[in-house]
């Protein structure tokens, strides 16, 4: 869901010396990897949203007598902005707000950024209570909580009880609710095609697990119309979906499902008998089907079916994964 002006205002206001949103003006086909990462005049109301948060550890360098929104929009020569950039190009997740967990310790090395966290425990607290002011601004604009995507495992520590266990863990963000996320940090030494990988692989962030379940009870009661998807029809609502709002995103969303799901019956059902229900196994090919809808560029050239096909069979292995280890475990 879009911000409006007077939402971005605030945000502005309020963050706008230590955050930035995940709005960058694209390079020009052989321009140089730093090309116009440096250029705010994207980042307005209408091309962000309030749906992820990113949350990276501290800022490497003084955004001292920077514009508001400079953050993560560094032109310097060691900076390891422009990966992002390129790490979210044609996202569900570029637009997202992004800030720093420490917005006030200026420093590349991430390990001493950890250390001044650790040596001050209201520090530490100063530090969260920050971030859950941005992130509850955020939640009070819309119907549901913001995903957190940490970028880099300290990072994703500070906002978890992995690291808060030792204060005995009363300040993770997870207790109030918030979906916590990880990738890695984008300054890391990893692959172009593994860090968009990690984003591909975050949840939906228009996904609705009640709404899924409604769907395919009513799907399995006889009662859901189920228009075969052709090629052409999808890529037209994929396209619609791209300039809808929040609800009329949801309603089209809900028809290419009901569309999909006979299909997606079929394949859960080749998966049947390795160990979760037909039904959880048919809730997380959906799952599927939606983060392919989500990160389908139709200038690509790849059909859209056998792409989403890709996508539903990937839910479902790392389903049943999840299934075969929480049964080692027991």
């Amino acid at each position: 869901m879009s911000i409006t002006q007077e939402q971005f205002d605030e945000i502005r206001k309020i963050f706008g010396k230590v955050s930035s949103w995940a709005v960058w003006r694209m390079p020009d086909p052989g321009d140089k990897p730093l090309a116009y990462i440096d250029d705010l005049t994207e980042i307005q109301a209408g091309n962000v949203h309030n749906r992820a948060v990113f949350v990276s550890l501290n800022p490497s360098r003084s955004l001292r007598n920077k514009p508001d929104f400079a953050n993560f929009h560094d032109a310097d020569a060691h900076s390891h902005d422009y990966s992002l950039r390129r790490a979210l190009e044609g996202s569900p997740y570029s637009g997202a707000l992004m800030i720093d967990f420490v917005t006030d310790f200026e420093n590349p090395d991430s390990d001493a950024a950890m250390k001044r966290i650790k040596s001050d425990r209201a520090y530490y607290k100063k530090c969260l209570e920050r971030v859950m002011e941005v992130l509850h601004l955020l939640a009070n604009h819309s119907k549901r909580l913001p995903v957190i995507v940490a970028m880099g495992r300290k990072a994703h520590a500070l906002l978890t009880d992995s690291y808060d266990a030792q204060y005995g863990g009363e300040c993770d963000i997870r207790k109030c609710g918030y979906p916590v996320y990880r990738i890695t940090h984008y300054a890391a030494s990893v692959s172009d095609e593994r860090k968009k990988l990690e984003i591909r692989n975050l949840p939906s962030l228009f996904a609705d697990c009640n709404d899924m379940a409604d769907l395919i009870q009513t799907y399995h009661l006889g009662t859901l119309k189920c228009t075969p998807l052709i090629e052409k029809k999808a890529r037209q609502m994929i396209q619609e979906l791209k300039s809808a709002d929040e609800e009329t995103h949801q309603q089209i969303l809900n028809r290419m499902i009901a569309s999909a799901l006979p299909g997606i019956e079929k394949t859960a059902k080749k998966f049947s008998g390795y160990g979760p229900g037909d039904h959880l196994l048919l809730l997380a090919g959906v799952k599927g089907f939606v983060c392919a809808v989500e990160h389908y560029n139709s200038e690509s050239g790849v059909c859209f079916h056998p792409y989403m096909r890709w996508y539903v069979k990937q839910y479902m292995r790392r389903l049943i994964a999840e299934y075969k280890n929480n049964q080692e475990n027991l």
